[in-house]
């Protein structure tokens, strides 16, 4: 069933991109979003899967190539690829007050780099991510650049717990979730979350397409994160801006 779901989405993308070239800009919602739902919650599952290796609870941590291929992601977000010729890696980043991924991508007969300090930031990595130019290629690309790094998170870096929401399924199940203890969530706060719709947006500009999805954190709460793409390869992130939603309170601190 999965697989016929992806094959009817890829039929849908391809006419709709079509119709774009032959009749211009086009705005519109974006496909079921239970099926985007389920991309997210893949990769969730991914990522909470991975607990983190012991040689990297030391600083300057170094790889030994044994730890989580970063590259297991495209198996999910299948609309994305690596510029032929490049691979995607990471470099893990430990300073005491936290540790945390850094990705990057590298010509592929480059040997990885091994640790944080050899590691010289350069250009971003998802410039050498392509996108098959449909909704579903567009909003994977913002999923990659919202929760990609969100792996092997250890302590200050767990400030970083952006949450993508697809659904109204995915908003009850956060609303579950954040709602103890009470003191923390209004009644009126759950009526604001409530008539948030979820649902990705997404508008194909003939040069930029716009990707609006609706994010948690226990920082923040409930936003609305709008991202500004380049349509053509290189693809790169324009703009960016979140607006919130509903506030939220976690009354954890690190």
């Amino acid at each position: 069933m999965a697989g016929d779901r992806k094959l009817i989405q890829r039929m849908i993308g391809t006419l709709v991109v079509l119709l774009s070239v032959a009749c211009g800009p086009i705005f519109r919602s974006t496909p079921p979003s239970a099926a985007w739902q389920s991309t997210v919650d893949e990769l969730n599952a991914l990522q909470s899967d991975l607990e983190i290796p012991e040689h990297f609870e030391d600083e300057n941590a170094a790889r030994t190539g044994e730890e989580f291929d970063i590259n297991e992601y495209f198996a999910i977000l299948d609309r994305l690829s690596m510029e032929p010729g490049y691979e995607l890696d990471y470099v893990y980043c430990y300073d005491g007050m936290g540790g945390y991924p850094r990705l990057y991508a590298r010509p592929e007969e480059q040997p990885r780099y091994v640790t944080c300090a050899e590691y010289e930031e350069g250009q971003s990595y998802l410039e050498y991510i392509r996108i098959d130019d449909t909704e579903e290629g567009f909003f994977q690309f913002v999923v990659m650049h919202v929760v990609g790094r969100q792996f092997y998170l250890y302590w200050h870096a767990n400030y970083d717990d952006d949450v993508i929401i697809c659904n109204r399924e995915a908003l009850e199940k956060m609303l579950e979730r954040i709602e103890q203890p009470k003191d923390r969530f209004s009644a009126a706060q759950r009526r604001a979350a409530l008539a948030i719709d979820p649902a990705p947006v997404v508008e194909m500009g003939d040069e930029v397409v716009t990707v609006k999805i609706v994010v948690f954190s226990q920082w923040a709460g409930f936003e609305r994160g709008t991202f500004e793409i380049g349509r053509d390869f290189p693809h790169e992130i324009l703009e960016s801006e979140y607006e919130t939603l509903v506030e939220h309170d976690s009354g954890i601190m690190f």
